[in-house]
């Protein structure tokens, strides 16, 4: 459908599914078999992703008039409006991007959060997906950065990263 070059998409498939092993400062473990994710840099299964989820995104922006937000793996679903309009587009949009995502991929239980400037706001959205496990936060980290929710002042996600930088350093 996008014209993408089926030998390599195959080729890429047959390279994902091999062993690896990690080496960390000159220690090698033994193989590895990856069951999940992505190889960290890896350009050619960003674009390859991208490709799969381009049509469940422009599906869901069109049918429920949110905006979608993806880094390489991860998907925010985003609305601003009144907050019935907020509560039941977005419920809306991650039933059906997830049903349509599901099929083909792996959903992770443990990384899904709705975060609303109304706690209220958000656990309706969060009645509405049942089996998701979503939890309502007021923080968030979103491509590295911080996030919070309505107008509270966030620097505890920050200060915990640079405390972590600075122990690696």
């Amino acid at each position: 459908k996008y014209s993408y070059p089926m030998q390599v998409l195959a080729l890429s498939i047959r390279a994902y599914q091999l062993s690896r092993t990690i080496v960390i400062d000159g220690a090698c473990s033994g193989l590895i078999l990856a069951l999940r994710g992505i190889t960290a840099g890896s350009i050619q299964a960003t674009i390859e992703l991208r490709l799969l989820l381009i049509q469940w995104v422009d599906e869901t922006v069109t049918l429920f008039m949110v905006t979608i937000t993806i880094y390489v793996d991860d998907a925010s679903l985003e609305a601003a409006g009144s907050s019935n309009f907020v509560r039941r587009n977005v419920a809306k949009a991650t039933k059906y991007f997830t049903h349509e995502m599901k099929k083909r991929m792996e959903w992770s239980p443990t990384k899904n959060a709705v975060m609303s400037p109304r706690k209220q706001t958000a656990l309706s959205i969060i009645e509405q997906l049942p089996g998701l496990s979503i939890k309502a936060v007021e923080r968030a980290k979103c491509l590295g950065g911080a996030l919070g929710a309505g107008n509270k002042r966030n620097t505890q996600v920050q200060r915990a990263r640079l405390i972590a930088f600075r122990a690696r350093k």
